[in-house]
């Protein structure tokens, strides 16, 4: 009887696994933080630097993630004191992943009510309070299903880590396809385990949906 291939190489693929999870949860926190962090600085920091930080945003948009994962690779200089390929996999993503937070800000931001903001002068806040304490909490509760969607997006965009050779779900199931040849089993799992990660994602992001929703 034929050995199943999955679970044969069962432990290969949990390490494998093991750098996916690393890796996914470096590009979210990262991305996430740097997408918060250009929202502000678009909203605070003048008319020149929003529609500076919007072009660069759009062009990033604008490139399949693969082409840009190649071009931060090739871009970062060659050392031994570190892993390039992980750092250029991390750069890449998370600058990948904030263009399109940046832009989900964006859009929630321009939605939140004129009067909150004109209350807030009424009261004597200043524009950078008044955005802290009243404009960024409202728009945080209209990003969360859009925010998850694009977390869930970036965590199999991962697996195109393994174009520039990061040891991770993909490539290490490309190695035992190669190995084997039985493609369906080794996918299979390899999908399952993408399936419950993106999962588990997911039904956080709906519990935190339902905390943060607005009362009617």
């Amino acid at each position: 009887m034929p050995e199943i291939a999955a679970l044969k190489y069962l432990p290969v693929l949990v390490a494998a696994l093991a750098t996916t999870a690393k890796l996914s949860a470096m590009v979210v926190a990262c991305g996430l933080a740097l997408g918060v962090t250009l929202t502000a600085a678009a909203h605070l920091g003048g008319k020149a630097v929003a529609l500076a930080i919007g072009a660069v945003g759009y062009v990033v948009r604008g490139m399949p993630l693969l082409v840009f994962v190649f071009g931060v690779y090739f871009a970062l200089p060659p050392s031994f004191t570190f892993d390039t390929k992980m750092l250029a996999a991390v750069v890449a993503m998370s600058v990948y992943m904030a263009a399109f937070v940046f832009e989900i800000f964006r859009g929630a931001i321009a939605g939140v009510p004129r009067g909150l903001t004109d209350a807030a002068s009424a009261i004597g806040m200043t524009p950078r309070l008044a955005f802290r304490r009243m404009v960024l909490p409202v728009a945080l509760r209209m990003t969360v299903a859009p925010i998850v969607n694009r977390t869930v997006m970036s965590i199999k965009g991962t697996s195109l880590a393994s174009a520039i050779g990061v040891w991770e779900l993909s490539l290490a199931g490309r190695e035992i396809i190669q190995r084997d040849l039985q493609p369906f089993q080794v996918l299979g799992m390899i999908a399952l385990f993408y399936f419950v990660i993106c999962w588990a994602v997911a039904l956080a992001g709906a519990a935190v949906e339902r905390r943060v929703s607005f009362e009617h």
